[in-house]
Parts: structure tokens; sequence; C-alpha cells
């Protein structure tokens, strides 16, 4: 089931159905989890793919960033450090047959971290690999990485368990605070993706689809689910999924 509907959700936002799904009543949220950005001469992209599928290419910029945020990453989740590949790989020649990418994780501010957690160290570090290595087989070079129904959910072993849970507006607004930012939730980015959500859970049911795996032999299962949106429906099916799981059934 869940194999059926990771790839049910990936092909959903891959053919873009958004416009095709029945609207749902809108409920703002915010979600802690980690982000993922693309940088350019101009700053940071909420990345349109996810990782299992994100192929950059030699001289770009990928980025993690944990933060509170909507789950279609407003700007006050992207990475602080600035994308800048020249600093970055700065004496690091190319290769034949390999690829440079610069490589920046943002652990977010420790205001943020789940209760008893302190975040890993931020990385800034240039990463050689075979030229089709994805943003994902470039992370996993650098860090451990959990994941958990189709969210990649910790980095370098932070946070230790938890998995993009929904935050309760008085902790996003003590958060805020704290930190000097505001939450970049909002109804309609909510209201989207819980159409989808709708809209996958019925595809899956109908789906006998099996998801593909990577070249690495890395499942995709984990990861398809960051198409397209890149981690926005995602995290609300997976906060979907865990609630179906803890509700009792007659």
């Amino acid at each position: 089931m869940r194999t059926r509907m990771s790839l049910a959700l990936a092909t959903l936002i891959a053919c873009g159905a958004v416009g095709t799904l029945l609207p749902t009543p809108a409920v703002a949220a915010s979600y802690r989890f980690w982000t993922y950005w693309q940088g350019q001469d101009t700053g940071w992209t909420f990345a349109s793919v996810g990782p299992a599928y994100a192929l950059p290419v030699d001289g770009s910029v990928d980025g993690w960033s944990f933060a509170v945020s909507a789950v279609t990453g407003g700007p006050d989740a992207a990475p602080r450090d600035a994308p800048d590949f020249e600093a970055i790989c700065a004496g690091v020649a190319p290769e034949p047959g390999l690829k440079r990418v610069a490589l920046v994780v943002d652990p977010g501010d420790p205001a943020i971290a789940p209760s008893g957690e302190v975040p890993i160290a931020p990385v800034r570090t240039c990463v050689r690999a075979p030229e089709d290595a994805t943003g994902y087989d470039i992370l996993r070079s650098v860090l451990t990485v959990r994941t958990q129904d189709g969210l990649v959910c910790g980095l370098g072993g932070y946070p230790a368990d938890e998995c993009a849970p929904v935050l309760a507006e008085d902790d996003v607004a003590v958060m805020a605070a704290l930190t000097g930012e505001g939450s970049s939730a909002s109804d309609a980015d909510s209201s989207t993706v819980q159409a989808e959500v709708d809209a996958v859970a019925q595809a899956g049911d109908a789906s006998d689809g099996t998801a593909p795996s990577s070249g690495s032999g890395t499942p995709l299962t984990t990861l398809a689910v960051l198409v397209g949106l890149g981690a926005a429906a995602a995290v609300a099916f997976a906060v979907r999924r865990r609630r179906e799981r803890a509700t009792p059934h007659a």
C-alpha cells in the first residue's frame, strides 16, 4: 500500500494534476522539516523536483535547511548561507567523468530545535561525484540520511526521531519571536496540499504500480513523493499516514 501510494503521489504531481483536484477547506499549517533548495546567482529557489530525481550539473549548488515552514518552503526557510559555488569549491579542479557540486546544509536556528536536541554543525563543502549522481547521492555522500514515509527526516542524526510534525500555532508564534522570523504558512498552500493528499489516497487504492529504484540501488519509494512540489505534498501525505495509523478502526 505504501509503495503504491508513493508512486501515485509522484505520478500525480509530475503530471500537473493539481488543477483537477476537488477543493477542501483551507487549514493553515506549519511543519518542522528538512527543506530542499537549488542555488543560483540571485539566491535560493525551492526545489521543483525531489532529490532522487534532481541531477545537479557541474558548478551547481544544492542546499538543505531545517526550518519551520509551510509545505512549499517560504523564503524564511531557505539556507542562510549564500549559494556561492566559486567560494565553496575554490581550489577543487574539474576531473573527467566527475562533476563538482557545492553542498550547503543549514541546521536552522537552535530556537526551532526539537526539545532536548542540539542542531548539527552547518555543512559547506564541495562534492566530487559521478556525472549521473542525483541530489540524494550528493547529500548522502556527506551525511547520513534518515527517511520515513517518503520524507527526508534526519540528516547527520538531526533530528533524532521526529519527521515533519505539524506544529501548534502557539509553538510557531514562540519560535518566530525567538528567531525574528514569521511563519510562511498560507491558507492557499494548505488547501492545495490537502486536496492533493485526498486525490492521491484514492489513486493509491486503484494503482498496482511499483516504485522505481535508482541506479545505485537506493529505493525511491521513500523519495519519489518529493517530485513536483518538492516537500509540499510529501509532508502532508506523511502526516496524514501517521494520523491514520494512530486512529483505531472498528
